[in-house]
């Protein structure tokens, strides 16, 4: 199984693409995610904030991804083996919206005879675009071992529903000095995305504080529609995104029982450039949790 998942990551980075997402996204998902809920008790509270100082989107593209990331997470325990949880993003990755509910999760976590973990776990967009149902819906699989071990690996693999709405600043040749620079076109995305993440790490004290290295890659396909504009003269077309990205994440995390710290660096190593997609970009991030 651990050979499956890993053969899926690095062919997930090896087929050719043109990019990665077509939109910007609060994404918390695969990265350093496992199977073990996390906390023991009734709640846990979490802050994740990053820096990406190459943040940006190449000419003619979607948004770029915000500089800074700033978001929160409460998690509650529903009982033995399940819980749920909420998360907001406040980094403006909405377009006229400085603070937004981004996902809503439910989880299944059972430990296994050997003190191992499996888990299900499902995650929607609980935003509204006018769409049907929920623009994004993401379920996983994930399995962690024994944490008595010294080295501990967790893997993971899912599938992701992509239907959303969102807006493309395109630049603007103009013959006037006083014509805009851009033209704001609406489009949607609909398509599928398979993800994998395989990680390794050294459990260094008896409270499961861990050094960790990770790879994680997305493959994508959509179909992006741009909507007809009258006031610009935009038509409306559809065309096909195929996309895919890898990434490397290495952190430590300090666990202890009310409180975990856990700083981490997020290297895109793998994505090829396209006008229709957001490109990957490094990421120092801090997380810290209260539980």
């Amino acid at each position: 199984m651990v050979r499956s998942v890993a053969l899926a990551v690095f062919a997930l980075a090896a087929v050719p693409a043109a990019g990665q997402t077509p939109f910007p996204l609060y994404d918390p998902f695969y990265f350093d995610e496992t199977a073990r809920l996390g906390y023991d008790d009734a709640y846990a509270v979490s802050g994740d904030a990053a820096f990406r100082p190459s943040a940006s989107a190449p000419e003619a593209s979607a948004l770029a991804a915000e500089p800074f990331v700033f978001a929160g997470r409460l998690d509650l325990r529903l009982g033995r083996l399940i819980d749920v949880g909420a998360l907001v993003d406040a980094s403006s990755q909405g377009v006229g919206r400085t603070l937004q509910w981004s996902w809503a999760t439910a989880r299944y976590a059972w430990t296994t005879d050997d003190g191992g973990a499996q888990a299900f776990r499902l995650a929607v967009d609980p935003g509204t675009d006018g769409s049907v149902g929920f623009p994004l819906v993401d379920v996983a699989f994930f399995s962690t071992s024994p944490q008595a071990q010294p080295l501990a690996t967790n893997f993971g693999i899912g599938v992701r529903r992509v239907q959303r709405g969102y807006q493309r600043f395109v630049p603007v040749v103009s013959q006037t000095p006083d014509a805009a620079d851009f033209d704001v076109r609406f489009e949607r995305a609909f398509g599928w995305e398979l993800r994998a993440t395989l990680a390794a790490g050294y459990v260094f004290d008896a409270a499961g504080s861990r050094l960790y290295a990770s790879v994680t890659g997305m493959r994508g396909v959509y179909d992006l529609q741009t909507l007809a504009d009258s006031t610009t003269g935009t038509a409306a077309a559809t065309r096909e995104l195929r996309s895919a990205a890898a990434w490397v994440q290495l952190g430590i995390a300090f666990d202890r029982p009310s409180v975990r710290l856990s700083p981490y660096v997020r290297v895109p190593f793998y994505a090829t450039e396209s006008p229709d997609a957001t490109a990957p970009a490094l990421a120092l991030g801090l997380q810290l949790t209260l539980r």
